[in-house]
């Protein structure tokens, strides 16, 4: 069982949704006190609280692997912001659905005294919400976690929110070199199979997964790895572009490859 998680993704990344003009990107105080918080971890997901334009208790999933900041549609109407020129897009999600988006909104979201986020697109996620069968007033995705350092201790269920400035890691645990991409942040890991090869790859870091490894078909196909995969054990998963396919197979292991 993971006891706890550190999150330091501090970058110059933006997200791919389009900002209005008069929109600044979020510059967050870098000397405020850590801030910690209860999540609710269910069914394999992380959910925290936080304030919406001043109201308390807005639910969100914490999900690496997007690379927008999302609020519901159904929350933005609710809250009196009204979505204008709903568009419906595919690729914002596994899933081969398409997904409504709105224009993105002028937000000021807050954990704490500390805003967190000021802009977010507006997608539908009624779909997402029934199938978790939780609330999802939104996601934080990449852009939160690019601007701060995140501590996640599952023993607890807690959240602690530190500046990302000068931060210095003096734990017991191993520091990983992120490469960054446009839309994810990879680590560098050895995968050992079965048949006793070893190979390095690079896999995004993604909360918003419910599974420990996840391996693209095209890697698949390309490193030979079908036979891992038993043709009768497909199933459907749930992301946010709707329903796709999955196949459980079994591999040696995986591990971190790199440390510093």
């Amino acid at each position: 069982m993971i006891g706890s998680l550190l999150l330091a993704m501090s970058t110059t990344l933006l997200p791919q949704t389009s900002q209005p003009q008069h929109v600044a990107p979020l510059v967050p105080a870098q000397h405020f006190a850590p801030v910690t918080i209860p999540f609710d971890y269910f069914n394999r997901h992380i959910f925290i609280t936080l304030t919406l334009n001043g109201t308390p208790g807005m639910v969100f999933l914490l999900d690496s692997g997007t690379n927008s900041n999302i609020l519901s549609m159904n929350t933005a109407s609710a809250m009196g912001l009204q979505p204008v020129s709903i568009q419906q897009e595919k690729g914002l999600g596994l899933g081969s659905g398409k997904v409504h988006v709105a224009a993105a909104k002028d937000i000021d979201a807050r954990i704490g005294d500390i805003q967190i986020a000021n802009l977010m697109a507006v997608i539908d996620l009624q779909d997402l919400e029934n199938r978790f069968g939780h609330r999802i007033d939104g996601i934080l995705g990449f852009p939160f976690l690019q601007h701060f350092v995140v501590e996640l201790d599952f023993n607890k269920h807690l959240l602690t929110l530190m500046p990302s400035r000068k931060y210095s890691y003096r734990g017991p645990g191993d520091t990983l070199y992120l490469t960054s991409r446009s839309t994810a942040t990879s680590i560098p890991v050895m995968l050992s199979t079965v048949d006793h090869m070893q190979r390095q790859i690079k896999v995004e870091i993604d909360t918003g997964s419910d599974v420990t490894l996840l391996l693209y078909p095209h890697y698949v196909h390309g490193a030979h790895l079908e036979g891992i995969f038993p043709s009768k054990a497909q199933q459907q998963a749930f992301g946010l572009g709707g329903y796709f396919a999955m196949q459980y197979g079994e591999i040696g292991r995986a591990s971190c490859r790199e440390r510093v």
